[in-house]
């Protein structure tokens, strides 16, 4: 899915986001940066999509958890800085 927003092809990757939502979901707690950047890259394509309230909904629930590898709450933030534009 990664590899597909950096390619442009944001319909493939938001497709695909939508099938993994159910798997981010279920996810152990010791996978927590999983779900986090999950979260963001699905994000990511919804937002390229136009699926901006969807992608805001995701953004935040990832912004929510706080221990994991690899914080990336700053990119969270500008993105959803980006999407208020």
């Amino acid at each position: 899915m990664i590899a597909y927003c950096f390619l442009g092809d944001s319909d493939i990757a938001a497709m695909f986001g939508e099938r993994l939502l159910p798997v981010i979901q279920i996810l152990a707690p010791q996978y927590a940066y999983l779900k986090v950047h999950g979260w963001y890259w699905v994000a990511r394509a919804f937002v390229s999509e136009g699926n901006k309230p969807e992608a805001v909904k995701l953004l935040n629930k990832a912004k929510r958890m706080k221990k994991y590898e690899f914080d990336i709450e700053k990119k969270i933030e500008r993105v959803l800085v980006d999407i208020r534009k």
